[in-house]
């Protein structure tokens, strides 16, 4: 399973030295590089990321207040020269906080994280589905008994050599013998004389 990403770095050396870090992991792919937020922003609408390794400190905004303010924001791996943001960056749900310059055994650690992230995500979503594939077998079942119970509205509805036609579905009397039942309340029968 490869990730896409997009870098945000306002410095050429930073984006060229993560571009190099993140085609080594073999299981990353780039979606886009950016230099400020306005062009990443623009790149998320685009190409729908995974994973955005973002610089803190950019001019115009942090790279803080920029991902706080998208309105559904991949997951976020900060990169940054400053320590002072990561309290701020674990508030706001990061998977990593790299501090510059970055060693590439860091980088990897950081990957590897977003990749067991994403690996859990995909099977806690398979698990929905399988779940939601059960409910619906189960709920087809029954629509297929009520159906057949629909198909043979002879059923007794009280002791007696009598019988009334009953919809099982609509709870409703088709046609009866017994004297007029009415609905009550509770979705029970009552008769009436």
């Amino acid at each position: 399973m490869n990730l896409r990403c997009i870098i945000v770095d306002d410095e050429p050396l930073a984006r060229k030295g993560l571009a190099e870090d993140i085609l080594e992991t073999g299981f990353i792919e780039i979606a886009g590089i950016a230099e400020n937020a306005m062009q990443a922003i623009e790149m998320i609408a685009k190409t729908e990321p995974d994973l955005i390794f973002l610089d803190i400190e950019m001019p115009h905004i942090t790279g803080i207040d920029f991902f706080r303010n998208l309105a559904n924001p991949p997951k976020v791996i900060f990169t940054t020269a400053f320590e002072n943001y990561a309290l701020q960056g674990f508030e706001l749900d990061m998977l990593d906080y790299l501090l510059k310059p970055i060693s590439f055994d860091r980088f990897l650690k950081a990957c590897n994280k977003a990749h067991d992230y994403f690996l859990q995500h995909c099977r806690a979503k398979l698990m929905k589905r399988a779940d939601f594939d059960r409910q619906i077998a189960l709920y087809s079942r029954r629509l297929d008994e009520y159906i057949a119970d629909f198909l043979t509205l002879d059923q007794p509805v009280v002791q007696t050599n009598k019988r009334v036609r009953f919809n099982r579905i609509t709870g409703h009397v088709v046609s009866g013998a017994i004297g007029r039942l009415d609905m009550i309340p509770s979705g029970g029968f009552a008769e009436r004389r």
